[in-house]
C-alpha cells in the first residue's frame, strides 16, 4: 500500500470514502482472484490495472500511481525497504518469522484474503526420474542451509517433504522453445515415483527466467 494509512481496515476505509478513485493491482493468476473476491466482498469499487511486469507494478506502487497491491514479498521488498510503501497484511493463518509485526488478514479483519495456494516446481514431461530426484534433493538441501531459508519466507513459502514426487511438467513442446513460450505454456501435473522428496512453495511464484 502506498497511501499514508496504519492498516487495512484504513485502506478499506478510505477506497469506500472515495469510490473508483482508488487503483489497484494483484499478480495475476490466483492471486489475482482471491484479490477480486476480498474486492466484491468488501464492497468495493477500484480501478483494476493489469501488469505483465510484477517488478513495475511494484515501482508505481512505490510512486502512488497504484494504491494497494497484492503479491509476494519478494516482489515488493526493494520497495518496503526503501521506505516508500507499507505492508498491510500477509495473507496466511500465522506470522511469518521476517515481518513478525504485519498482521495476518484475520488479524486484519479480512479473512477473505486468505491464500495458502501451493506452487510447485516445473519441468519437460520428458524429465528423468532421477533427475528429478536429483532437483528434488537438491532443493531440501537448500531449504535447511541458513542462507537458503530467506527466500522461501519471502514468498510466504514453506517446505513439505513427500515420499513420492509431484511435479508439473509442461506440455510436450518444441527443443527450440524460448523464454516466452515456456511462460506462455499450459501446465499439467502427473505424479511419477521417485525416492527422494519434492517441494511444494507457499505463497510464491518460482517459473522459468
Amino acid at each position: 500500500m502506498s497511501m499514508n494509512v496504519a492498516t487495512l481496515a484504513n485502506w478499506v476505509a478510505r477506497a469506500q470514502a472515495q469510490p473508483g478513485k482508488l487503483n489497484a493491482t494483484a499478480v495475476s493468476g490466483f492471486t489475482e482472484f482471491v484479490f477480486d473476491y476480498f474486492v466484491k466482498t468488501t464492497g468495493l469499487e477500484v480501478q483494476k490495472i493489469p501488469y505483465r511486469d510484477t517488478v513495475q507494478a511494484a515501482t508505481d506502487l512505490g510512486e502512488n500511481r497504484v494504491q494497494i497491491y497484492m503479491s509476494s514479498y519478494a516482489i515488493l521488498r526493494p520497495q518496503t525497504e526503501a521506505g516508500r510503501i507499507k505492508l498491510l497484511a500477509v495473507n496466511g493463518r500465522e506470522r511469518i518469522p521476517m515481518l513478525p509485526s504485519v498482521p495476518t488478514v484475520f488479524e486484519a479483519g479480512y479473512p477473505a484474503l486468505e491464500y495458502e495456494g501451493l506452487v510447485g516446481l516445473f519441468g519437460l514431461t520428458t524429465m528423468s526420474k532421477d533427475l528429478i530426484a536429483k532437483i528434488g534433493a537438491d532443493v531440501v538441501a537448500a531449504t535447511k542451509d541458513s542462507a537458503g531459508r530467506e527466500w522461501p519466507q519471502c514468498h510466504r513459502a514453506s517446505g513439505q517433504s513427500r515420499g513420492t514426487t509431484r511435479i508439473c511438467g509442461l506440455h510436450r513442446r518444441p527443443a527450440r522453445a524460448n523464454r516466452k513460450d515456456c511462460r506462455d505454456a499450459r501446465y499439467k501435473t502427473q505424479n511419477v515415483s521417485a525416492e527422494k522428496v519434492s517441494i511444494n512453495l507457499r505463497w510464491g511464484e518460482w517459473g522459468p527466467r
